[in-house]
């Protein structure tokens, strides 16, 4: 992006302007995404067993929950959204990122239509709060708790 004269601040790799209302209600929202995937998971899922094997896992799930979200960020609101929002509103970047970021989870957890819709929804939030915060960082951060619980939990099973 930066070959073809994007500037940094349009594809929101900066620290943004983070009011105390957004980071306040990032927390809340990433609460609510990760008390989300914990029923989903509850409800699909069998109880881990050998849970206390599997914990020494538990440090390489979160770095790879971090890695894929900050990814998946990078891709979605980072090199896709920032130059949508030379063509059309802010509105209508976030629709369009939020479509593509449910479509794309089609077959990740949770898999199928129900996962699509919940992926479109985490995905309106994200771009909203890229939008609002002009960073890319509460959004990243957003991410990354509902998948940490996904990570986790597949760790822990066996």
């Amino acid at each position: 992006l930066v070959l073809l004269g994007y500037r940094r601040q349009e594809f929101f790799v900066s620290s943004g302007a983070h009011g105390k209302l957004w980071i306040g209600s990032g927390v809340v929202a990433a609460l609510a995404m990760g008390l989300t995937m914990v029923v989903y998971l509850q409800t699909t899922t069998a109880e881990a067993k050998g849970a206390a094997g599997a914990i020494r896992y538990l440090p390489l799930a979160l770095v790879l929950a971090a890695m894929n979200s900050f990814a998946e960020e990078m891709l979605y609101r980072g090199v896709l959204f920032g130059p949508l929002l030379r063509q059309v509103t802010a509105n209508q970047a976030i629709s369009m990122t939020a479509v593509l970021f449910g479509i794309a989870h089609y077959h990740g957890t949770p898999s199928g239509f129900p996962g699509m819709g919940l992926t479109f929804i985490a995905g309106w939030v994200f771009g909203l709060a890229m939008v609002e915060t002009r960073s890319i960082l509460l959004p990243w951060f957003l991410h990354f708790v509902p998948d940490a619980v996904i990570f986790v939990t597949s760790a822990l099973q066996n």
